[in-house]
């Protein structure tokens, strides 16, 4: 900032000098007819101003264009920011989701707790076996009673 005011101060210096310098008188004209007589300096001046105001009708068309430029892209990065938000939040719903999704799978696959009966253990042993005593006769059963 204050490099901007130092150059302008030189620039006004500059152009002081050169008004002092220049007193001589000019006549301007334009197709024969005389528009200006006066001061060199003054002259000058009012060229320069014309130039200014010329280069300054001649850039604003692309100036506008810019600014129309610039005005659609600020509304494309609104919209992409807002899309990528979007994007963003269904994302991480979709990431809970599966997180969700894989605590289910693994209690799902977990084998299942130890069961709270007792084991039976069977052994194989042999049967002890007895021998039944022969049925009585019929013949006996009737004396018998």
């Amino acid at each position: 900032m204050q490099f901007l005011l130092i150059l302008a101060l030189l620039i006004a210096i500059l152009a002081v000098i050169f008004a002092v310098s220049n007193t001589g008188e000019t006549t301007v004209k334009f197709f024969g007819w005389t528009l200006y007589e006066g001061s060199f300096a003054l002259s000058l001046f009012i060229a320069m101003l014309l130039g200014v105001i010329v280069s300054i009708l001649a850039s604003s068309p692309a100036w506008i264009k810019n600014r129309l430029a610039i005005r659609n892209l600020t509304k494309q990065l609104t919209q992409l920011q807002k899309d990528y938000n979007d994007q963003a939040a269904k994302l991480e719903a979709t990431q809970t989701e599966l997180e969700e999704k894989e605590k289910e799978l693994a209690e799902i696959s977990q084998p299942p707790a130890p069961s709270t009966v007792p084991e039976v253990i069977i052994t194989s042993s042999p049967i002890e076996t007895t021998e039944l005593p022969e049925p009585p006769e019929p013949a006996d059963l009737q004396s018998s009673e």
